[in-house]
């Protein structure tokens, strides 16, 4: 009798495993990871009306957890290609050690990496050589920067609200030294970025040089923020050119490439 149960429970569960396991071995399915099997089934279990592939990159995005619940350590070892986003946390008292401050002529006086800030330069140059100005707004942000600004979100639109713009201390981009927001130029604010030239150009040529546009359109559910046309992130030029031409969302990039 307990042969037959278990039989019976197997027969079950075996389309289920036959479509993440079995198939996506056959016919080579390009983000799949066995090591995801359980996840897949499991969300697949509460969620049966996606597509194969909508599982496969919802989980690689762990879109299976909830944000800010459940979430991992950053691995900074992973150094221009480690995440921090709403299931990795970075240290609080985390600073990168090679901080210069951005020249006038590029930005604000503000802090960011020196090796970012060297591939920055070369962008703005050839930017520049097209007649197409770009502007650093906001690199670098600390612990405490990024803890003040998500307090002030928050007191003036509400938690729920702030969450969709703003990341939580601890879960700031910011805090590497890796992003930066632009502008078309001095003075102006972020949400004229996407009408100027300037973001243009980025969308042909930012990867070149090593840069992603972070949070795309149309991909909010993965990243957990809305589309910011201005928040660039450096990953390398190899990393940008496979996002750029594979269409992915640094998670996925992440948890494909990196993990």
């Amino acid at each position: 009798f307990q042969k037959s149960i278990h039989f019976f429970t197997w027969f079950l569960c075996f389309p289920i495993w036959f479509l993440f396991y079995i198939v996506p071995q056959k016919y080579n399915e390009k983000y799949y990871k066995k090591d995801n099997l359980e996840r897949y089934v499991n969300y697949y279990s509460k969620n049966n009306n996606l597509t194969s592939k909508e599982i496969v990159t919802n989980v690689n995005s762990n879109l299976d957890t909830t944000f800010y619940e459940n979430y991992e350590s950053t691995d900074t070892s992973k150094d221009t290609l480690m995440i921090v986003n709403k299931h990795y946390k970075i240290e609080n008292n985390y600073k990168p050690g090679n901080l210069v401050t951005v020249l006038s002529e590029h930005g604000y006086p503000n802090k960011i990496r020196a090796d970012v800030y060297e591939e920055f330069k070369k962008m703005y140059n050839a930017a520049k050589n097209d007649n197409v100005s770009i502007f650093i707004a906001s690199p670098y942000r600390s612990y405490s920067d990024q803890n003040a600004l998500y307090t002030y979100y928050v007191n003036t639109d509400g938690k729920k609200n702030a969450d969709t713009y703003s990341a939580r201390p601890g879960f700031s981009e910011h805090h590497t030294g890796l992003a930066m927001d632009l502008i078309p130029e001095y003075g102006l604010d972020l949400d004229t970025f996407e009408n100027s030239d300037g973001f243009k150009w980025m969308q042909e040529n930012a990867y070149k040089y090593g840069f992603i546009l972070r949070y795309p359109k149309d991909k909010e559910y993965i990243t957990g923020y809305i589309y910011e046309p201005w928040h660039y992130r450096y990953v390398g030029i190899s990393a940008a050119t496979t996002i750029k031409n594979e269409g992915l969302t640094f998670e996925e990039y992440y948890e494909y490439y990196v993990k």
